[in-house]
């Protein structure tokens, strides 16, 4: 996340080598392929995800995934797929899909969001969830929201320069002053930790 995913895929896949088994490498580097719009990786590291990781962490990858694509179809699949969920992700599924799908207002999942972001004990699944809002707000263009959790999740856990600078729902917000202020930001503490 901290701006080096290539040398950390590379990382990564030594020690996938050393255990086959493991989720981190093929969960990463599906993740990054899905950021870089790179489908031939992502659609050969996938399926092994949901095997190694089946439910809320492939589903979360498939998601996100289909959100960067305006992938409608494959959203009311996973609508569909998320009742077998327990019901708290069931329902923080069923909110985003319903939100990128245009049947649930931006602003109705912010608002059952909202307890979960103030003062989350879990810090980082906040900073995931911030990271949601501001991909929904962005999708729906609504980018005074976006820019709004985005400077809310720079004051806290913000460390993925590779999202930042590839994620394509922020595509629209790249320009703006606001948001050139928290990538760099971002890009100084990450710095910070790479000198440590």
């Amino acid at each position: 996340e901290a701006g080096r995913a290539d040398e950390g895929l590379a990382r990564l896949r030594a020690t996938a080598e050393l255990e086959p088994g493991a989720v981190t490498f093929v969960y990463e580097a599906a993740r990054i392929a899905s950021l870089r719009g790179d489908d031939a990786t992502f659609d050969a590291v996938f399926p092994a995800v949901r095997e190694r990781s089946p439910g809320v962490a492939s589903m979360l990858l498939a998601f996100r995934r289909a959100t960067y694509r305006g992938d409608e179809a494959t959203l009311r699949e996973l609508l569909a797929e998320s009742a077998a969920l327990a019901p708290t992700f069931a329902g923080l599924f069923g909110l985003f899909l319903g939100a990128h799908l245009g049947a649930v207002p931006a602003a109705q999942v912010e608002a059952a969001l909202a307890p979960s972001l103030a003062g989350s004990d879990r810090p980082r699944f906040g900073a995931m969830l911030r990271q949601l809002l501001v991909e929904l707000f962005a999708a729906r263009g609504q980018n005074e929201a976006a820019l709004g959790h985005l400077e809310a999740l720079a004051s806290t856990l913000l460390y993925d320069v590779t999202w930042l600078d590839a994620c394509p729902l922020l595509a629209p917000l790249r320009a703006e002053p606001r948001f050139t202020a928290v990538a760099r930001a971002t890009r100084a503490r990450c710095a910070a930790v790479w000198r440590s």
